[in-house]
């Protein structure tokens, strides 16, 4: 193809032919493009760099050629972000092929096998009852692109979709969809990548809600009308109530651990962002259905119930002559219009003000009404008012509740602070564990104030009791749990119970905070069972736990642990932390839910969900899952509504079957032979990370770190203490994990594997077959080899 870019030939490799199509287009696009806006010189570079194989004529051309160099990069850089967004279309194109009854992972096949294996509707009933999945979107600096670039390649791929024939709508002589695409090419290409200025809090809040309004608002009713669909395919006969099962939450906003940019303002500006966006849709919904649901008042039953609440709304609502007139006779239609200015009205003037809506309760009444009113109304559009009640209980006022997170360090400072200002303790901070957790229990169970009046704290310590007091003042349901990072002991579990109680909130019970350790490090993990015993020893904390449905949420922590101990160590403790957790909870009748801080590469914990659901230890899930999203795995997951769907729907589906039917037990011998691995594999890799004195230099030389921490990409800084990298210790496991990838040598993906194994890797075969946790560690190990480039001198 004379006039592509590249010349790529897919076909080479086996790619689908769709997918191949694609491709052809793509680069020929491109290259057009660049043709216009640099010059066929440019392409012919670019050309020398694909095909050059000498490593020294690379390194010369960069030298002497800069600025060319670097318009090169950004044009291999935009063909990856174009072929990448490829790869999502030919993922949603397999997808929507598959067929159903061959579908393993979706929700129908889950329904299917219960019902095949002698399930009762109730026993369903009770197995969909116990779930609740959770993903947390966080804001870690791994997404690179803007907005302003996600945007662009979005229009762009959905311009591979535009039909060929114009519509009525449309221009009697249209612009060709190719001739779209390549303007939006051309504005990507003028466009610059990264931010010129670090992104804000504020920034990375909204971009949490352009993704929940692009796909997620959408999707979770999908998922859940699928489910019901299922469940009256294959027990039909029953009205199936299917609760929420999949509710977001975020950390943005919220995560203060090491980010000074996350203030008790920040905080309220986050609920009050999510809230303001989440009423936006509501109110633009009410708008749409009062534009379309135009019944007749004839053609309505007139019930007692809707008519009173029509004119409870109206009462309730400003609105002019022209407005009613405009509705006359179309009450269903005129209430949506009600609802619609209610929704903004509260959004501007906060919840409970005269003309707005008292509650989320209040609006999923007005629409229950309703959808009673008509239903079976044979010009009822089917599930329109129900989605809309759906979206009300999922998202309720808040749209997502956010976790405030804090290191176990600050919280010790700001009560060691609080409690010398008030003459309880004057040097907590070097008390025995035993002492500190008498002390805290006494001061948790006193009715006195801690704070004396007139007291000035230090900065650190105003920040972590105001974020307290932002937790006051805001919307029970939007912010519900503290997040303690680092829990090393159990006072550093009490600490936020004391804090939360001196800024005037419940200690304990029902409407108190959730409060969740994390334990991050391999050392810690190995000790969680322990401190979780000791948790659920104290009474008052027990009978917390009972108040919140006898469910106790522990966080693990994935990113650290790799950093800590290396990949194969890491997931050992993991694996053994959620079995002992689990013992210990049953032990005290209380059910564990697993928050699994994964990140997106598989040295943090990356891989597909599902399969990792699946390979959680027998007897450990209770049917509820929390886990983290963030960065990139947001862009490419919750890009395309229909990848968010997919996504989604095997989480789901892998849900009810670790819920339904019991993990496979641990075959014979698996674990001695796991701990011998982990033992050798993290002494490998902590020889290499952390007792060779030549790696800190090693690393800074090999990877781009120290250009990662000069990115604009997020609003907290790589390293925990400073503003610079001073050591492995103080670097954030993120950024650690971000260098590598970058490097392609992902050594905390493999390394220490092969030390472990050996050349005996083939007495391992069997175990592989049997243990799902061996086959998906082992298939994430061999897929970063894949992924791992290492030139090796000579």
């Amino acid at each position: 193809m004379a006039d592509a870019f590249l010349g790529l030939r897919p076909e080479e490799f086996g790619l689908p032919e769709s997918l191949c199509a694609d491709v052809h287009r793509v680069d020929r696009l491109l290259g057009l493009m660049l043709r216009q806006h640099e010059s066929q010189e440019f392409i012919d570079q670019c050309r020398w760099v694909q095909g050059c194989q000498d490593p020294v004529a690379l390194e010369t051309y960069v030298l002497e050629n800069p600025e060319e160099a670097a318009k090169v990069a950004r044009a291999f850089t935009l063909l990856f972000q174009l072929l990448n967004e490829l790869e999502q279309r030919e993922i949603v194109r397999v997808n929507r092929a598959r067929r159903p009854d061959s579908d393993r992972e979706s929700v129908r096949s889950q329904i299917k096998r219960m019902k095949e294996e002698g399930r009762t509707a109730d026993q369903v009933a009770e197995v969909v009852a116990r779930i609740r999945i959770e993903p947390t979107l966080t804001a870690h600096p791994t997404e690179a692109k803007r907005r302003a670039v996600l945007d662009k390649l979005f229009d762009f791929i959905l311009m591979l979709d535009a039909p060929k024939n114009a519509s009525l709508e449309t221009s009697l002589n249209p612009p060709s969809s190719d001739e779209r695409m390549e303007e939006v090419l051309g504005l990507l290409w003028d466009t610059d990548e990264v931010r010129t200025q670090q992104l804000t809090v504020q920034e990375e809040i909204e971009n949490v809600v352009y993704f929940l309004d692009r796909s997620v608002f959408n999707v979770v009713t999908w998922i859940k009308r699928d489910m019901v669909e299922a469940l009256e395919e294959f027990f039909p006969g029953r009205k199936w109530e299917v609760p929420d099962l999949i509710r977001y939450r975020s950390w943005v906003g919220g995560d203060q651990d090491g980010n000074p940019n996350v203030t008790p303002l920040v905080l309220l500006n986050a609920t009050r962002t999510y809230h303001m966006a989440v009423m936006e849709r509501y109110a633009r919904a009410c708008e749409l259905a009062s534009t379309n649901l135009t019944f007749a008042s004839h053609n309505l039953p007139g019930s007692p119930a809707f008519v009173a609440r029509f004119e409870a709304t109206k009462a309730a609502t400003e609105f002019s002559d022209l407005d009613e007139r405009r509705f006359d006779n179309e009450p269903v239609a005129f209430m949506f219009f009600c609802m619609a200015r209610r929704l903004r009205h509260t959004a501007r003037f906060n919840q409970g003000k005269t003309r707005g809506y008292a509650s989320v309760d209040e609006y999923l009444d007005d629409l229950r009404v309703i959808e009673a009113e008509i239903a079976g109304h044979p010009g009822m559009p089917s599930g329109r008012v129900r989605r809309l009640i759906d979206r009300a209980e999922t998202f309720g006022f808040h749209y997502v509740q956010v976790d405030v997170r804090q290191h176990s360090r600050t919280h010790e400072h700001a009560v060691s602070a609080l409690l010398a200002a008030a003459g309880a303790e004057a040097d907590y901070a070097h008390l025995a564990e035993p002492e500190r957790i008498q002390l805290l229990m006494l001061e948790i169970g006193s009715r006195r104030p801690l704070r004396p009046y007139g007291w000035s704290p230090d900065e650190e310590t105003a920040n972590v009791l105001g974020t307290f007091a932002a937790i006051r003042d805001n919307d029970p349901k939007s912010i519900k749990t503290v997040i303690v990072s680092m829990t090393h002991e159990l006072s550093d579990w009490l600490e936020p119970v004391l804090l939360a109680k001196d800024a005037g909130l419940p200690a304990w019970g029902t409407e108190a905070l959730d409060y969740v350790p994390l334990f991050e490090t391999v050392d810690d993990l190995a000790r969680a069972p322990e401190l979780l015993d000791k948790w659920l020893s104290l009474t008052e904390a027990r009978e917390h736990v009972r108040a919140k449905g006898d469910v106790q949420e522990v966080m693990l922590g994935y990113s650290d642990s790799s950093k800590d101990g290396g990949f194969l160590a890491a997931n050992w403790g993991l694996y053994s932390a959620q079995e002992q957790l689990a013992e210990v909870g049953r032990r005290h009748g209380v059910d564990i839910r697993f928050f699994h801080g994964r990140g997106g590469t598989v040295g943090r914990g990356g891989g597909r969900a599902g399969q990792a659901i699946l390979s959680q230890p027998p007897g450990s899930f209770c049917g509820q899952i929390r886990f983290t999203e963030q960065g990139e795995v947001i862009s490419f997951r919750y890009g395309l509504p229909a990848l968010a769907e997919r996504h989604l729907e095997q989480i789901v589906a892998a849900t009810l079957r670790a819920t339904a039917f019991p993990l496979p037990p641990e075959p014979e011998g698996a674990r001695e032979k796991l701990e011998a691995l982990a033992h050798t594999s993290r002494e490998a890799y902590q020889q290499l990370v952390y007792q060779n004195p030549a790696f800190w230099d090693f690393f800074k030389q090999a990877t781009p770190i120290r250009f990662i921490s000069l990115l604009t990409i997020a609003s907290r800084p790589v390293s925990r203490s400073t503003t610079t990298i001073t050591s492995l210790d103080d670097l954030r496991a993120i950024p650690w994990n971000f260098a590598w990838v970058q490097s392609r040598y992902l050594t905390v993906g493999w390394y220490g594997v092969g030390s472990a194994i050996g050349r005996s890797g083939a007495q391992y075969s069997q175990l592989y077959r049997d243990w799902p946790f061996f086959r998906t560690l082992v298939d994430n190990c061999q897929l970063e080899i894949g992924r791992t480039l290492i030139l090796v001198a000579g």
